[in-house]
């Protein structure tokens, strides 16, 4: 037997949310059993790092949070404000047009919820996946190689496990709209004691496209602005940082958005935004290949949707799920636990992106008459989308069924 055998390796690339959850889970659900488990972590930047803006955790994500034992760490550290929910508001009446309720018919929530190591500064080259071998080598471009019973690919919408072995035909497109974001005090807008015109966090809408507002800081104190706007791929982070430098151009597209509308302190968080920074908005075409016999895709690798808040809900979900199943099926027969993980999450996510596309609101000009009706069908469709909803907030991801034949 291979030495690496003797102690099962798991490699996982990509050190962000999913990765690291996966890392979490896996290791809960397999150290009782397996006390020589090795799981490493290889990830592509040399430090920890934050990347895009701030994430919208809904009681889905919450609840995955608390099974990892994050959740409570979370609230001592005061990390972000809790949200009730989400108001979709006209900025052509300055009515509100519906929710997305995060607290439940009783108002306290959904469920209650409102061994490794880390490799840094690892840019991924190949990975080899003999056939009939019973591990898969892996290869970093700066010389160093891995070799593990299975890999997991947590490496985000821009995979590079996906590109290099999974499905390479399958990539990313733009959008052809980039969130350009923000931060302001309120103070700096409303004045010591004013008081915004949205409790939680709001969506705008308006003919001309859709801005967002929101507390982000636990004191309130701090709100996140996003102004959804049209504009050419940069082809590079070089590309995007040099258009930042026109800031009022950003601007200049919040005010049009918001021209006329009937919530003017609207205009003036976005007038007070200092720097703006943009995050371009790609999706991900669905229904790709998820796994080979060894490798298997996870979060937003796999399945990434177009930005609607249930991204990390799902790539968390991913990440417990696949630990429930390693627990019943072990390290030794991999094809057989990505087939069995496909089976009970693949239906399940798809039918979620296609939720995801129909609340996908792209940043252009709909026209009046257009944005009217849409604004009249809004409550309609969120109400259809309710049940659905909440039923995804309240599902255990540990509640799995039994593999036929158990």
């Amino acid at each position: 037997m291979n030495e690496y055998r003797a102690m099962p390796n798991i490699i996982i690339i990509g050190g962000g949310m999913c990765g690291l959850a996966s890392a979490i889970s896996i290791s809960k659900a397999l150290s009782p059993s397996q006390t020589n488990l090795s799981i490493t972590v290889y990830e592509l930047r040399s430090v920890p790092s934050t990347l895009g803006d701030p994430v919208n955790l809904t009681p889905k994500a919450l609840r995955c949070l608390d099974m990892l034992g994050v959740f409570e760490e979370l609230e001592q550290m005061k990390a972000g404000c809790e949200v009730d929910a989400i108001q979709i508001l006209s900025l052509r009446t300055g009515k509100e047009i519906g929710v997305i309720d995060y607290t439940g018919p009783e108002g306290t929530g959904f469920g209650g919820y409102k061994g490794w190591r880390i490799e840094y500064g690892k840019k991924l080259g190949r990975i080899e996946e003999l056939p009939g071998a019973d591990a898969a080598s892996v290869y970093f471009e700066d010389g160093t190689s891995a070799v593990g019973d299975m890999v997991l690919g947590c490496d985000g919408i821009h995979s590079a496990v996906r590109g290099v072995l999974v499905q390479p035909d399958r990539k990313p497109s733009y959008s052809g709209v980039a969130a350009a974001y923000g931060f302001v005090e309120v103070k700096a807008v409303l004045g010591e004691n004013g008081r915004p015109f949205f409790k939680d966090t709001a969506l705008l809408m308006s003919r001309y496209g859709s801005v967002m507002t929101t507390f982000c800081d636990h004191d309130r104190a701090l709100v996140y602005v996003v102004v959804l706007m049209r504009t050419e791929e940069q082809g590079s982070r070089e590309g995007w940082k040099l258009l930042e430098k026109d800031q009022e151009m950003v601007r200049k597209e919040g005010m049009r958005i918001t021209q006329q509308s009937a919530i003017p302190e609207a205009e003036k968080f976005i007038e007070a935004v200092e720097d703006w920074t943009f995050y371009p908005i790609y999706l991900l075409p669905p229904n790709g290949q998820w796994a080979t016999d060894r490798v298997l895709l996870l979060g937003d690798a796999a399945h990434a949707m177009p930005p609607k808040g249930e991204s990390i809900g799902h790539a968390l979900e991913d990440a417990i799920k696949f630990a429930e199943v390693l627990s019943r099926y072990g390290t030794d027969d991999s094809k057989t636990s990505f087939r069995f993980f496909e089976h009970i999450q693949r239906k399940k996510v798809e039918a979620a992106h296609q939720a995801a596309v129909r609340g996908w609101m792209p940043a252009h000009d709909r026209g009046a008459v257009f944005a009217t009706v849409f604004e009249w069908i809004t409550p309609l469709f969120l109400w259809w989308m309710r049940r659905e909803q909440q039923q995804d907030f309240l599902e255990d991801p540990t509640d799995i069924p039994c593999p036929d034949g158990d």
